[in-house]
């Protein structure tokens, strides 16, 4: 998967914390390195369709929880213009299962990161994990 290698370079090369955004051969957005992106859009949550993305167990999951928060769940094509715009964003991944995203291409999204549907969600899974995702990635070693 050398797009990903490259992916990674051309972006670290501009932000060396940054993490990768890849896009199909359309300009969208599909997905990270390993991990699903989401956006959040007027009080709805937006992941790219899965004809280009990995359908992971944590995007999964997002879903789910969406569902069960009464929180609309929408599954389309997200171009740039979308993210820079939009309230929230996130990736989601099996190691740290939700991790809220403040810039892209140095562009602030949202007002506060994490955002409120962010939280909802955090929270959420941390129920249904029974125990607390952030505290425990707080605790881990920098």
């Amino acid at each position: 998967r050398l797009n990903f290698v490259l992916a990674e370079m051309e972006a670290t090369d501009v932000d060396p914390t940054a993490i990768p955004l890849l896009l199909d051969l359309d300009g969208n957005v599909t997905e990270s390195i390993g991990a699903n992106f989401f956006i959040v859009s007027s009080g709805r949550l937006i992941v790219p369709r899965t004809d280009s993305t990995l359908q992971g167990v944590s995007r999964l999951t997002i879903s789910e929880l969406a569902k069960s928060l009464g929180i609309p769940f929408i599954e389309d094509n997200i171009q740039p213009y979308d993210v820079y715009n939009a309230d929230e964003a996130f990736l989601c991944s099996t190691p740290y299962c939700i991790l809220p995203v403040g810039n892209v291409d140095q562009r602030r999204i949202g007002d506060e990161v994490p955002g409120p549907i962010t939280n909802q969600l955090l929270a959420a899974w941390s129920e249904r994990v029974g125990m607390d995702i952030v505290d425990q990635l707080l605790r881990l070693p920098s």
